[in-house]
């Protein structure tokens, strides 16, 4: 099932962003209004913006225990 947000220019439905289609293909539409305000994506807080930036900065070849070991990683500590 695909679900995308659309407009109506009045003769057909334009969806907002782009959606992968099958060409050629029949498909059941059901229509259900949302109102303006649902389509926007609020604001991420202070915290959680800043922790996926982080996220995205990470390298992809951390220890598979960091977390368990951090201790060790970061400061050179005997592994528990």
């Amino acid at each position: 099932m695909v679900r995308f947000v659309a407009h109506s220019d009045g003769k057909v439905l334009v969806p907002d962003e782009a959606v992968d289609i099958p060409a050629g293909k029949r498909f059941m539409v059901t229509l259900e209004a949302v109102d303006a305000g649902r389509r926007k994506r609020k604001p991420a807080p202070g915290w959680v913006a800043k922790a996926l930036e982080l996220s995205r900065r990470m390298p992809a070849d951390l220890p598979d225990d960091l977390a368990e070991q951090h201790d060790h990683y970061i400061h050179g500590t005997p592994k528990r």
